[in-house]
């Protein structure tokens, strides 16, 4: 009778210690997929210069954005090169859903007919609070531009 009631004791202390664990992990994989930022309203122009590229950033977070800074690709018949909105340290941070539009150009290059864009990574996503972003935290959907993974 001892036996059986350590085992239900042992097989009742797994089961809470588990769906304790399961619980707690949920709430984490939750705020990795949380979005910070929105690039939204990407252009290419072609210009004397080269390849324009513009694109709005949108901060999502309820604390200030400071210093942004990622590394933006274009992909055409031509081949790769990158087009990224240089590294921006904000005198004035982009508010808590306030927007920016970001420009760069890729000198000498063309954006060709059918190009592609992709966010390669992101160097630096600073907010006022400490917090950060990478690029698993942008959403790059509804940009104007034809993003890949």
């Amino acid at each position: 009778m001892k036996r059986m009631l350590l085992a239900l004791f042992t097989v009742s202390l797994v089961t809470s210690t588990w769906v304790s664990a399961t619980e707690t992990a949920a709430p984490v994989a939750e705020q990795a997929a949380t979005k910070m930022l929105a690039i939204t309203e990407g252009k290419l122009k072609d210009t004397e210069g080269g390849c324009a590229c513009s694109y709005t950033v949108k901060n999502l977070q309820s604390s200030p954005l400071k210093k942004f800074e990622a590394y933006i690709f274009v992909k055409n018949e031509q081949g790769r090169f990158r087009c990224d909105a240089a590294h921006f340290s904000f005198n004035k941070p982009i508010q808590p859903n306030e927007s920016r539009t970001l420009a760069n150009e890729a000198y000498g290059k063309t954006c060709g007919k059918n190009p592609s864009v992709s966010l390669l990574m992101v160097g630096t996503c600073n907010y006022a609070d400490g917090s950060e972003c990478d690029s698993e935290n942008i959403e790059t959907t509804d940009s104007g531009l034809k993003w890949v993974d």
